[in-house]
């Protein structure tokens, strides 16, 4: 009685963690997908600048923000 409690026990132990390692996966997911849409609008950014844009404003525009914060 007492080794089926226990073993009852260590299983819903385990499905928890499983439940909970599932959304930390999902989670990280999620933020490399923001992380890689935030790195395609600044790839997209820089060749829109790369184009449109005089050298000298060209290097504003990207220093700007990072002196910026």
């Amino acid at each position: 009685q007492k080794d089926a409690f226990s073993t009852q026990k260590e299983i819903i132990k385990k499905e928890f963690e499983i439940i909970s390692l599932k959304s930390e996966l999902t989670n990280i997911k999620n933020e490399l997908t923001n992380t890689k849409d935030e790195l395609a609008s600044k790839i997209n950014e820089i060749e829109c600048l790369g184009t449109l844009c005089p050298a000298s404003q060209k290097t504003k525009d990207i220093l700007d923000p990072v002196v910026m914060g």
